[in-house]
């Protein structure tokens, strides 16, 4: 099932301040611009992938327009910015979603 974010906008929210967080990035295919793509928790209690969602959240607070970030590689780009190596992320799979420029 895909999601329409165009319903929120007839609610009165502008596109480029909402994000979506989702596991499944085949539903946003028609907004990716507004997804951050997670992972899907699998029950795991060293899962930290919702402790760095968090902290890249704080980061996008204060971005005019969340649809111009580029958010793919979050993981990344928190990583760098934080002054760790990576964040280990060993459920990570890719989907076509995730190459779309």
């Amino acid at each position: 099932m895909r999601k329409n974010i165009k319903k929120v906008k007839r609610k009165g929210y502008a596109l480029e301040s909402i994000i979506a967080v989702d596991d499944t990035p085949q539903k946003w295919e028609r907004s990716y611009g507004n997804l951050v793509r997670v992972n899907p928790f699998e029950g795991d209690e060293t899962d930290d992938e919702l402790k760095y969602l968090l902290l890249y959240l704080e980061r996008l607070r204060y971005e005019e327009n969340i649809r111009n970030v580029e958010k793919r590689l979050w993981r990344n780009q928190l990583a760098r910015s934080i002054g760790e190596s990576e964040i280990s992320n060993p459920q990570q799979v890719t989907s076509p979603i995730d190459e779309v420029d």
